[in-house]
């Protein structure tokens, strides 16, 4: 599965040999009535099974399918998930002949020019535009979160546009580069649990009923700071999931915690809400000189949805202890409208 299944390994070449190969066999046989039977008999079957695998409860890792990307009977299939007369407006500010840098669902509508890049591959681009809820294929999507929000802080490039979710940004040249940048985030709530101090200490961001519940994985074996930091082992692999409380749609979320485990890659951070939206993240993006290691999971709250939902969790998918301490939250609100 993992080596021939369309998540991780797809190539059109082969997909397309596939009814070839079945309906070329079917051509070879001699009986016409046989060879009718069989061929409608196969195109039933893939209907079938199309449709019972573009149901996400149908498949092993459901948040991989995207039901608006690909299930043509599916409304969601024929919304756009942005205002197109608004964006396509917003495109229109680029030059025809600007070199560009565009995310994946804009770039096919700007690539008929001498330069364009697949985003985060910027190059000598002097115009950049994607929308946040677009991924590289090839890159994780806290991978791809943390290329887009470098352009929100950087000093090289100016927002002259947006159009929720599609931003737009220009390189900034020399003579302009001492102009004031607008501000773009109106606030910022940083909330964080380092397990120590009792229930007051957790107040932020753990209500009264997730602080019991995080009690008995409580261990004062390890810690990065303080004295405690919650222990994950084989028999308890699940830390009780944490509210996001607070978040608003169009709001960016950071999510961070510090690990300390023998084995790699087997603790995980994920965040999930309303719409089977889910995000996950299991490698570790810095190293402390206490050998911890940092886990950063960062998304956009889905426009025009309620975030009541949303919440966070980690997990130890590995065989030897793991304690995690220092849990940070960050939400950032636009400030730009």
């Amino acid at each position: 599965y993992v080596r021939w299944g369309i998540g991780t390994y797809y190539s059109i070449e082969v997909v397309t040999l596939l009814p070839l190969s079945v309906f070329l066999t079917l051509a070879s046989l001699r009986s016409y009535k046989l060879k009718n039977i069989l061929a409608v008999l196969v195109c039933i079957s893939t209907l079938s099974m199309t449709i019972h695998k573009l149901d996400r409860q149908n498949n092993k890792v459901p948040w991989l399918l995207s039901p608006a990307k690909v299930k043509i009977y599916d409304k969601r299939f024929y919304i756009a998930p942005f205002d197109i007369k608004a964006v396509n407006k917003l495109l229109k500010l680029i030059p025809k002949n600007a070199s560009l840098s565009a995310s994946n669902k804009l770039l096919p509508h700007l690539a008929q020019r001498e330069k364009i890049y697949f985003f985060p591959n910027v190059s000598d681009a002097k115009y950049l535009v994607f929308s946040v809820y677009d991924n590289h294929y090839l890159y994780s999507h806290a991978l791809n979160d943390q290329f887009r929000q470098e352009y929100f802080s950087s000093d090289e490039w100016e927002l002259i546009a947006h159009e929720f979710p599609v931003f737009l940004f220009k390189k900034i040249s020399t003579s302009n580069s001492l102009k004031t940048k607008p501000i773009i985030w109106d606030d910022t709530v940083n909330l964080l649990c380092n397990f120590d101090g009792g229930a007051e200490n957790w107040k932020p961001l753990l209500s009264e009923k997730e602080t019991n519940e995080m009690k008995h994985l409580l261990s004062e074996e390890k810690s990065r700071s303080g004295q405690k930091s919650v222990k994950l082992t084989q028999k308890l692999k699940y830390a009780p999931k944490i509210k996001l409380s607070g978040i608003k749609p169009k709001d960016h979320v950071e999510i961070s915690i510090w690990y300390n485990s023998l084995n790699e890659n087997t603790i995980h951070l994920v965040a999930e809400g309303i719409d089977n939206y889910k995000h996950h993240c299991s490698k570790p993006d810095s190293l402390d000189n206490q050998g911890w290691k940092r886990l950063v999971l960062s998304f956009w709250v889905p426009d025009n949805k309620p975030a009541s939902e949303a919440s966070t969790f980690f997990w130890n998918s590995g065989s030897e202890p793991a304690y995690i301490d220092d849990i940070q939250v960050t939400i950032k609100a636009l400030g730009i409208k």
